[in-house]
């Protein structure tokens, strides 16, 4: 309860400014959660609710962090013990009308990431790279000095430790997400997007939605899969017909960074001006998607 004291009452909390899914969204984009629909959203009075008991829980969790960081100090080993603070994935609090995760928004794919290595005592501080979570390992592994088994076996993830020494470090300059689609019934057809469900168990998936972030523009493609090929690994069909399509503005010209509610608000993938770099982009997300497959 000390933590919801901490904020307002419901009636106080602000709602998503944007609260509607994004114009020209194709549906297979977005995830019912409940009785919450791309049509019907969370009624505001519970939606208040839902974001109040969210921040407390925040609250909650970051009492924790701090136990954990104040019990290492009390160890002695706060010097040379590397610290990472991350989250599997981020999280919709009716932005869009979507609530938990689920989706490929940059709300449910982006995550806190913060990491200390107090031997880099002239590390350059925030970085505005994109990086992966699965350049977690190979990250920690170099920060620590500790050799991997990339020469056994490669990994997926880029190392962004250099970006402790270099300011100006860039990377690979993108990070991809995905996330699944499988009917809720045997009976969905191609392109009934409205019959899938976000939940799906791996032999049910028939659509995966592929989704590329660079600096400027987030990129989805929603293609055919097949969740029984390889093993149960699953295999991504690109000359079948696209479910949908998303492009997302991210330049600093539609908002900070951290405006939750400034973002990806309308899909323009079909804007005659951007027929170019949805090209480009497919491209590279198809090319990347391959890469992904064979290092496996």
């Amino acid at each position: 309860e000390r933590f919801f004291d901490m904020y307002p009452e419901a009636e106080d909390i602000p709602l998503a400014a944007n609260k509607y899914p994004p114009e020209g969204m194709p549906d297979v984009a977005f995830n019912p959660t409940g009785n919450c629909t791309a049509d019907t959203p969370m009624p505001d009075e519970y939606a208040r609710k839902a974001r109040r008991a969210y921040m407390a829980a925040v609250s909650y969790m970051d009492s924790f962090v701090g136990s954990i960081l104040e019990a290492l100090e009390d160890s002695g080993r706060a010097s040379d013990t590397l610290v990472v603070f991350a989250s599997d994935h981020g999280w919709q609090l009716g932005e869009h009308g979507e609530w938990q995760k689920m989706t490929n928004f940059d709300l449910a794919t982006r995550v806190p990431l913060i990491v200390r290595a107090p031997w880099k005592e002239n590390a350059v501080g925030r970085s505005d790279a994109l990086v992966e979570l699965v350049g977690l390992f190979p990250s920690m592994a170099e920060l620590a000095g500790i050799p991997t088994v990339a020469d056994e076996h490669p990994l997926e993830g880029e190392s962004f430790a250099p970006a402790f020494d270099d300011s100006e470090w860039q990377g690979q300059g993108w990070a991809l997400s995905q996330y699944p689609r499988a009917p809720k019934t045997t009976a969905a057809k191609q392109n009934d997007d409205k019959s899938l469900s976000a939940d799906p168990v791996n032999d049910n998936i028939t659509v995966m939605g592929y989704s590329l972030r660079v600096e400027g523009w987030r990129y989805t493609e929603w293609a055919s899969f097949d969740g029984t090929a390889n093993g149960g690994k699953g295999k991504v069909d690109w000359t079948a017909p696209l479910y949908g399509v998303e492009l997302y503005d991210h330049s600093d010209a539609v908002g900070d960074i951290n405006d939750l509610d400034a973002h990806e608000n309308v899909n323009v993938a079909e804007s005659p001006e951007n027929k170019g770099i949805v090209a480009e982009l497919s491209k590279q997300l198809r090319e990347i998607v391959a890469d992904s497959v064979r290092s496996k």
